[in-house]
């Protein structure tokens, strides 16, 4: 029933999500009165029987925009599973670990703080869209979390980088984002769609830094 709630009022999370909200809640703005129509025997609406109130099990679902200055922007997500909608029973439509995200809104439902974040998708080499719980994000700190981040990453231009299954190599411009993996006998790969994996140095890699809203690179 509550996923059933969250379809009903998902094109107002995106209203949400487009506009400045400073804070107000989706249900507090009233909509202009409608104007009177005039029905047959000459009987106005106003004077017609009025209609029930809505179902309140279907209509108590809350949503509040938070501030955008303050909720929006990079952030970086150390354990976070993304869904579909902002609903813990929602399904998962990808994870992020120990990467950044770019975080385009963040509302209050009845089920907590969720924020619309990009999810890196490698298998179709793009990012999509995606819930968080907001509590897993968190402000970027370089210098405590550069040794940890996987993505994005880059590496130095003009290097070729070769997967060793198939002989498959690639020379990098040095402005692509990689995700990267750090394996427990201590080397790094990058990864790349359709589980190709390139083995680097850890000085071949180049990684950002966060000012404002934007990342930043070297």
């Amino acid at each position: 029933m509550r996923i059933l709630k969250i379809l009903l009022i998902f094109p107002l999370l995106l209203a949400l999500c487009a506009c400045a909200s400073g804070g107000e809640t989706a249900q507090k703005e009233k909509p202009a009165a409608p104007a009177q129509a005039v029905l047959s025997g000459g009987a106005k609406a106003a004077d017609a029987p009025k209609p029930s109130a809505p179902s309140p099990d279907v209509l108590d679902f809350h949503l509040q925009a938070m501030p955008e200055e303050e909720y929006s922007g990079v952030f970086y997500a150390s354990s976070a599973e993304a869904r579909g909608l902002p609903l813990e029973e929602a399904s998962v439509t990808g994870t992020l670990e120990n990467m950044l995200t770019r975080v385009y809104c963040t509302i209050r439902t009845d089920d907590g703080l969720w924020s619309l974040v990009d999810v890196l998708n490698l298998a179709e080499s793009m990012d999509t869209l995606g819930w968080v719980r907001w509590e897993t994000l968190a402000p970027y700190d370089a210098e405590t979390m550069e040794s940890t981040l996987t993505y994005p990453v880059r590496v130095r231009a003009g290097m070729t980088l070769t997967y060793a299954r198939t002989g498959y190599t690639v020379t990098t411009r040095g402005d692509e984002a990689w995700k990267l993996r750090y394996n427990e006998d201590g080397t790094v790969v990058l990864l790349d769609v359709g589980g190709i994996e390139f083995p680097v140095e850890r000085t071949d890699l180049r990684f950002p830094r966060v000012e404002g809203n934007a990342i930043v690179w070297e």
